[in-house]
């Protein structure tokens, strides 16, 4: 399970069209080190497939590893947009609002 997951970019803002791609930002918990772990993989998968046919749109994934995510708030462009106009979909409701240590 991720540890936050945010739908962001033109469908989060009620703005996409027919063509528009479906963007998710995932949190990769610290237990899963690499993003290319089979299960880890695979469930990242079938969640694109899904909106795939849910939506007949292209899922377009973003991942972060949990700490990675941490040290980039406030300074990763893309992570400011999602944490500006992202819909938390699943996980940690305040992850990307909290204050980190510098």
């Amino acid at each position: 399970m991720p540890v936050a997951n945010y739908l962001f970019g033109s469908t989060a803002r009620n703005e996409s069209t027919a063509d528009s791609a479906v963007d998710l930002c995932i949190i990769r918990p610290r237990d899963v080190q690499d993003s290319d772990q089979v299960r880890w993989r695979e469930q990242v998968d079938r969640v694109s497939r899904d909106i795939r046919g849910w939506t007949g749109n292209e899922a377009r994934v973003l991942e972060y590893g949990e700490d990675q995510a941490r040290s980039l708030i406030g300074r990763d462009q893309v992570l400011a947009a999602v944490r500006k106009e992202g819909i938390r979909l699943v996980g940690d409701e305040g992850f990307l609002h909290r204050r980190t240590r510098r």
